[in-house]
């Protein structure tokens, strides 16, 4: 999995802004584990989508949108990682 338009803090598990010239960032493994939401969700979370392959928009046959999932948005607030594009990639192939 790879990030593009942000970089990924390990200390606080959270995203943070892409150093100079880089465009995508090697994901640490993660697990999906899927439960029942029992809390709104907070304001510093991110709906980051997480798509197939880079072309976002798919082919027609074959849409790219995998599915939503909430990121802690460290310390910028989710507008600014809503602006910068920023997503998940299963895959940097087209």
């Amino acid at each position: 999995m790879y990030l593009e338009g942000a970089s990924w803090n390990l200390e606080g598990m959270s995203l943070k802004e892409p150093e100079p010239m880089q465009l995508t960032y090697e994901m640490p493994i993660v697990h999906f584990k899927p439960v029942v939401r029992r809390r709104p969700s907070s304001d510093a979370l991110y709906m980051c989508p997480i798509y197939q392959y880079p072309c976002r928009s798919g082919d027609g046959e074959r849409p790219s949108l995998v599915t939503m999932q909430e990121i802690r948005s460290g310390s910028q607030d989710p507008s600014f990682w809503i602006k910068l594009g920023t997503a998940i990639l299963l895959s940097t192939a087209l």
